[in-house]
């Protein structure tokens, strides 16, 4: 059983013991008082109060014998995932701070414990999901912890850069040398950056992220320890209980033997108490009187769904859908998704573009014409795999990743190569090569049957561009009619 990304339940009663798990914890009051003291601060909430416990923070819990909470656990590798961030922290407390932004949050928590009641506590549909994301959200938008603007501006570039690369091969025996290699920097140099910035050595940095996913793991499926080990880095399992002891004040069978006892005592606790929950939480609302809280976009159109209710959606897509560069199709999860949408949608195209990317190995300047073809064709592979036709869309496209409302990476489009203002004769002796390959591999009936294309920018404006366009349109229209279609 995999980590719920969000997990909501409404409590009466609370354990009063010290506790320190992976998730965020979200809590908000509604009826009673609670002390939380976490970390030498302490803050006492009373109804309509709304406090986060971030990950691995040390924490106890008091209420008054008439408490009534909502907690909202929020998976740390997802938070983390979507912000892109090794470093997910938030400061949210309104017993210490007050403002708008929590009477924002408010808002979406009780839209989310109204579904949450209306659907009689299932946490395991789409409503949940998408309503649990919009209380992420404020979370991110108001609440998130940031880096000061000169630090962030001096150091993010690197830091990303090692973020990411740490977080692509913990599992591989990587090492300080390894990642100074890749970013052209000096042993020492790196060192003193680690000790500066992360406040701790590589080794250490290393061993925390191996045991941030370890931790998901051990609580959340019934994979062997010996195999949490070796498959997050570890090079013995010796080496991983040391270092798990050394971090958590305790071995990794013992923390899940503790969680699954837990777990168990807070299911039986939970059937208990479960009547009486939704008795008090109905009354909650009739007094609240809450109507139907819409989300609003600021000088936009209001539309409401119901997510209770549910119908088959019209196919307004067609049998087309948009992949991107078709260097992705080179990655395993990309793949995944393609064939689940196959699945589910039975699309019959896949539109991919920047088919001279350098991702693909291919040299327009190869004087001998032996292009390398080979990683193009396990795009092509992969698709006629599936029952798939390419829809392939010659030129190159701007290459932007939006993470997020806050975060967007825009990527070098310098190694892609542009076929509008590339030398004509290089792109034309490629294609021409290039659609004799496909009709010797894939046969003449299956290529006839794919789509292509060559986009004309509706944006530029000068005359002379338009007659390039059609110039490179009319030299690809006839390569393509003479080698794949014989007339």
């Amino acid at each position: 059983m995999k980590q719920d990304r969000f997990k909501l339940r409404v409590l009466n009663e609370m354990d009063e013991k010290e506790e320190q798990h992976p998730e965020i914890e979200l809590l908000y009051v509604l009826e009673g008082f609670m002390e939380v003291n976490k970390e030498e601060t302490i803050s006492h909430m009373k109804e309509n109060d709304v406090l986060l416990i971030n990950t691995n923070e040390k924490h106890q819990l008091r209420g008054s014998k008439d408490i009534l909470y909502m907690q909202l656990m929020v998976s740390y590798s997802w938070a983390s995932e979507m912000s892109r961030s090794i470093n997910v922290n938030f400061e949210c407390d309104s017993t210490k701070d007050v403002g708008d932004h929590y009477n924002e949050l408010r808002k979406f928590l009780r839209i989310l414990l109204k579904h949450y009641l209306e659907t009689y506590g299932d946490t395991m549909n789409f409503g949940h999901l998408a309503l649990s994301a919009r209380v992420m959200e404020a979370l991110f938008m108001y609440f998130d912890v940031q880096e000061t603007v000169e630090n962030k501006d001096k150091f993010e570039n690197r830091i990303v850069q090692i973020n990411n690369y740490i977080q692509e091969n913990y599992n591989q025996p990587i090492s300080l040398k390894d990642i100074a290699d890749k970013l052209y920097l000096s042993n020492g140099y790196l060192s003193r950056f680690f000790k500066q910035n992360y406040g701790m050595n590589f080794i250490e940095y290393l061993t925390n992220i191996r045991l941030f996913h370890s931790v998901d793991e051990l609580l959340y499926t019934n994979t062997p320890i010996t195999k949490i080990a070796t498959d997050n880095g570890f090079a013995t399992v010796s080496i991983f209980n040391k270092a798990f002891k050394k971090k958590y004040g305790e071995t990794p069978f013992e923390m899940r033997k503790r969680a699954e006892n837990q777990k168990e005592k807070r299911k039986k606790k939970e059937e208990q108490q479960n009547p009486e929950i939704e008795k008090r939480l109905k009354k909650y609302f009739e007094v609240e009187d809450i109507p139907s809280e819409k989300l609003r976009a600021p000088n936009g159109v209001e539309i409401e769904y119901s997510v209770i209710e549910s119908e088959k959606i019209k196919n307004f897509w067609g049998n087309t859908i948009n992949v991107g560069a078709a260097s992705e199709l080179l990655r395993s999860e990309v793949q995944e998704h393609v064939t689940f949408l196959k699945q589910a949608f039975g699309f019959q195209y896949i539109r991919i573009w920047d088919i001279l990317s350098s991702k693909l190995l291919i040299d327009l300047d190869d004087i001998s014409e032996n292009y390398n073809f080979v990683r193009i064709d396990l795009v092509f592979d992969f698709l006629i795999s599936l029952g798939l036709k390419p829809h392939i869309e010659f030129d190159m496209k701007s290459n932007r990743m939006h993470y997020n409302l806050k975060n967007i990476s825009g990527h070098d489009e310098t190694e892609n190569i542009n076929v509008i203002n590339s030398d004509l004769s290089k792109i034309e002796r490629f294609l021409e090569a290039f659609m004799q390959h496909l009709i010797f591999r894939y046969e003449r009936s299956e290529v006839e049957t794919w789509r292509m294309e060559i986009e004309c920018d509706e944006n530029e404006t000068k005359s002379e561009s338009f007659e390039i366009y059609l110039t490179r349109f009319a030299m690809i229209y006839n390569i393509v009619k003479n080698i794949v279609l014989e007339c």
